[in-house]
């Protein structure tokens, strides 16, 4: 077990959610699981432009339709429903098929604090690779209140403190000695450590005033007597718990806040720059990843929805990044504040984003690019050669392009090249973006189709909005 753990802390990237989730699936083959995933994104990208107006008739159990009056809550759905089918597809013996069952299923209408994680200093099976930064996180959110003076007479004495970071994020820490009767005391046989509960509200943007949940979770932690008396917060033990409360009405509620930052995502335009996209994807996961529609399967819902969101837009989104030491869910748990985890997920949820490569570019560009010789640049340049046909002008007979409305001004770019030659891919698409009115370009047309490849090649998005280019290739 040691050396599986210590071979596990070392994987930098994946896309499992966390080391810990990857150890779960040591050693077993995840094409299948690659495959549907892949398969479900490019549907779901496909289908966004469709919803709310076309909803999901395919539902997964429990669900109201009531819930699919917005786009999130669409998507929401349609992933459950794809969730479940591969929880079953992958089930191998009874035991587990009971548990597929609940995979993609919503929630009965209502809980009260039933959902939740444990994680325990020390236990190896318990987000082993997470431990550290998740305790580390919470005693960053209880610091603040260690030093409080408590009337401690036998009975448990509350502290309230309440933190607003901004008008858009509250939360609130109790403070008391743990009851007997508290999960704590399964941990700890007397009553020798104080338990800080912290309390994160649901956030106040709420424009269509609409019923939701209140909270979006609820962190328990045990601090031993010694170290608090000392001055030290050394958590042993943290619940954390996700307070469910799934009526249709809230459900409904939910989901019209988390389509704010669904639709900014869809939104999106290449010269706002990658990061807008990536916040307003945080965002959206900040509120999704608590609220916990389904019984389970939320994590793998919630990645397929910003990765078809990323592949609607042309982004591709690389696999997970693990240096951070926590996964994105836990991190979504443990900050209050929905614009500090936006920042953090635009920066560290992600090991790349990048541009995928058109796919209406034909074949024979590729062709053309993989057997010409030297740099990019020169790659790029023989592509646009080829737009004149000027090196081949029987060609041009048997091709039909004896009228080509740019000739003339890509001869006049290639002359320009020749004589100050660029640098790079980014200098060509820049020299085009200045001396074209792109938008006006035949988006099916050869030029357009030679300019878009040279921009994925070169990881950049051609466009007129801006003099810069945002650099997508960027390995966070």
């Amino acid at each position: 077990m040691q050396s599986r753990s210590k071979e596990n802390s070392n994987i930098s990237t994946g896309y499992a959610s966390s080391p810990d989730r990857a150890k779960d699936f040591a050693g077993q083959n995840q094409d299948r699981w690659q495959e549907f995933s892949k398969r479900t994104i490019e549907k779901l990208a496909g289908l966004m432009k469709s919803f709310p107006k076309t909803k999901p008739t395919d539902l997964p159990e429990n669900c109201d339709p009531s819930t699919l009056e917005t786009g999130v809550g669409c998507a929401y759905a349609f992933l459950a429903k794809e969730r479940a089918k591969i929880a079953i597809e992958q089930s191998t013996n009874q035991r587990n098929d009971r548990e597929a069952e609940l995979f993609g299923k919503y929630r009965e209408t209502m809980y009260d604090d039933m959902a939740g994680e444990v994680v325990m200093r020390g236990d190896s099976n318990s987000f082993e690779a997470q431990q550290e930064e998740i305790f580390k996180l919470i005693v960053e959110l209880i610091k603040q209140a260690a030093n409080k003076v408590m009337d401690q007479d036998g009975e448990p004495q509350h502290f309230r403190f309440k933190k607003e970071q901004d008008s858009n994020s509250t939360y609130f820490i109790a403070f008391s000695m743990p009851r007997h009767n508290t999960k704590i005391q399964s941990y700890k046989d007397k009553t020798d450590g104080f338990l800080y509960t912290i309390t994160i509200d649901f956030p106040k943007t709420d424009p269509a005033n609409k019923e939701h949940t209140d909270k979006l979770c609820t962190i328990r932690t045990f601090i031993s007597k010694d170290e608090s008396e000392r001055g030290e917060i050394k958590p042993l033990v943290a619940y954390i718990f996700y307070p469910i409360q799934n009526s249709p009405s809230m459900v409904c509620g939910n989901f019209r806040a988390a389509d704010i930052h669904y639709q900014a995502c869809r939104q999106w335009t290449p010269e706002k720059g990658v990061d807008d996209f990536l916040k307003n994807a945080g965002k959206l996961v900040h509120l999704l990843a608590a609220t916990l529609t389904v019984e389970r399967g939320n994590s793998a819902i919630i990645e397929w929805m910003v990765r078809g969101l990323a592949r609607e837009k042309g982004l591709e989104l690389g696999p997970f990044k693990y240096g951070n030491g926590i996964a994105w869910d836990f991190k979504a748990f443990l900050t209050p504040n929905p614009d500090d985890y936006a920042n953090w997920y635009a920066t560290n949820a992600f090991s790349s984003v990048h541009r995928l490569t058109p796919k209406s570019t034909p074949p024979d560009y590729e062709k053309l690019w993989n057997e010409t010789k030297g740099s990019d640049v020169q790659k790029a340049i023989r592509l646009l050669q080829d737009y004149t046909k000027e090196n081949n002008n029987s060609m041009m007979f048997f091709t039909g392009h004896w009228n080509r409305h740019h000739t003339d001004l890509i001869k006049k770019a290639l002359y320009e090249f020749k004589n100050n030659p660029p640098q790079s891919l980014k200098e060509i698409i820049g020299y085009f973006k200045k001396n074209i009115d792109i938008n006006k370009l035949n988006t099916a047309g050869s030029l357009m189709k030679r300019l878009d490849f040279i921009a994925a090649k070169a990881n950049v998005y051609l466009s007129t909005e801006t003099d810069s280019t945002p650099d997508l290739k960027r390995t966070i």
